[in-house]
């Protein structure tokens, strides 16, 4: 049954009101990233006094943990994109049924990840340059996150759950706990074991202890959300229920999901070529990259608030929000992203001999810090940009966009970096080139697809009140 939309008036009140949920939706995620991102140092720290090897290994591999982490995305994207309207609508029992198949599908999911990704660890550590000497250490990184990977897939449905019925504050929490308790683990393993006994396996088991913690306590609130809410029924789930609902799920997830995927397959290609510039550089990317973990913070924290937003406004029908909503976040993102990054740029050098007092990296890092700086600049605009046409329901072109984008990237990072000889200045030009590219194309395309007419036409409610676009047959 598809729903009339009445085309509601816009003041300054209209304005203030959003502005005031988009920060009341960012503010927690901001505490949140910029409490842990405090504490990830910290643990950072000990590592590094353990080993700045051990620091080179993680900062590489890292990226393939990711990848692996963006496998989950495939379920908790499409669920994402139909959760948050249907919170907007006010749909309890759909939305249950929901959030209980996107838990059950990543859990499945995660078993086939690990026991592929176990399989391939030696053929991960050789692509991205892992020398032999460190392949040790490698192997304990990977062994601890992908045999253990149910935890993260568990992790990130969570997430995507509690972000789309706009719970920050849960979330704040519970990452908090993770990152506290990790924190606090690598404090007792680096003060309370011999350094010779100590290994990189105790350090990254320690992660995922912190992240067991997290997904128990976001458990334990979700079952008492859900059952406040009504969402929890009494009759059990069919599988034809499950399998429909999964189809919904994938018809938005699998685009949704597979952008992040190809983006981070971009990565792995381009840290692979780091790998070739020698340990050192990718040392330098490692250290650069607890800076840009501040710098991104506000644009992670708008971007999550601006999804949630725009697709409850949906369920709700308001479409004058929508654009609105993207606009604030837009300036937002901008003002706060070049606030953060002059602090941190400012006070790099006391924060770098932390971790080290080698002249040539600590120079290394702070002439990449301007160039991480506009690289979050536009970041701002293609993950605004990505997070509205996704929270439409438009996960299509953000997936054809990551096409031209990683060549554009591979490219000039290869032209510059390797070729050219500027080293780890030209792959970061590549990484700018391909944000700016996505992000005006995507910009271009959200303005165009939210239109009065095109949000009307688009958005219907179909088959088992499951909130869909006109891409799907609604019957």
């Amino acid at each position: 049954m598809v729903r009339s939309w009445k085309k509601k008036s816009w003041d300054r009140r209209d304005w203030s009101r959003e502005t005031g949920q988009l920060i009341s939706m960012t503010w927690p995620v901001i505490l949140e990233l910029l409490l842990t991102g405090v504490i990830n140092t910290g643990s950072q720290y000990y590592l590094n006094a353990y080993s700045s090897d051990a620091v080179a290994v993680q900062g590489s591999l890292s990226q393939v943990v990711s990848f692996a982490g963006n496998l989950y995305t495939l379920i908790s994207v499409g669920g994402s994109i139909l959760l948050a309207p249907m919170i907007g609508a006010v749909k309890a029992r759909e939305s249950g049924v929901l959030i209980r198949t996107m838990l059950l599908c990543n859990l499945i999911l995660a078993g086939v990840v690990s026991a592929c990704m176990l399989a391939l660890s030696g053929t991960f550590m050789h692509m991205m340059g892992i020398e032999p000497a460190l392949r040790d250490l490698g192997q304990q990184y990977l062994t601890v996150n992908f045999g253990l990977s149910f935890v993260q897939a568990m992790m990130v449905t969570y997430s995507a759950v509690f972000r789309s019925i706009g719970r920050m504050k849960d979330m704040l929490v519970a990452n908090f706990t993770v990152y506290m308790v990790c924190f606090l683990l690598n404090a007792a393993v680096y003060y309370g074991m011999p350094l010779g006994e100590q290994k990189l396996l105790y350090y990254a088991l320690n992660g995922i202890i912190g992240q067991m913690l997290g997904v128990c306590f976001l458990a334990v609130k979700l079952h008492i959300f859900m059952k406040k809410r009504g969402m929890i029924n009494k009759i059990k789930d069919s599988g034809r229920t499950i399998l429909r609902y999964l189809k919904r799920i994938l018809q938005f997830g699998i685009p949704g999901g597979m952008e992040g995927i190809l983006f981070q397959v971009t990565q792995l290609v381009i840290v692979s070529m780091m790998g070739t510039l020698g340990t050192e550089s990718l040392l330098v990317k490692s250290y650069v990259g607890i800076f840009g973990g501040y710098m991104v913070i506000c644009t992670v924290g708008i971007q999550t608030a601006v999804f949630v937003l725009i697709g409850q406004k949906l369920g709700e029908k308001n479409s004058p929000a929508i654009r609105s909503i993207f606009r604030i976040g837009l300036i937002m993102g901008f003002a706060l992203t070049l606030l953060v990054g002059l602090g941190m740029i400012l006070f790099s050098r006391p924060i770098l001999h932390l971790f080290t007092d080698t002249e040539s990296v600590i120079h290394q890092v702070q002439a990449l810090l301007w160039l991480q700086l506009a690289m979050e600049l536009a970041r701002v605009l293609a993950a605004l940009s990505i997070s509205g046409l996704k929270a439409i329901g438009e996960t299509g072109f953000p997936l054809l966009m990551v096409i031209p984008g990683s060549f554009c990237s591979i490219l000039i990072a290869y032209l510059l970096g390797i070729r050219l000889g500027l080293g780890l200045p030209g792959i970061w030009l590549g990484y700018i080139a391909d944000l700016l590219l996505r992000g005006l194309a995507e910009t271009a395309v959200f303005y165009r697809r939210t239109t009065d007419d095109a949000i009307r036409r688009e958005r219907v409610m179909g088959e088992g009140d499951i909130i869909e676009t006109n891409k799907i047959n609604v019957k």
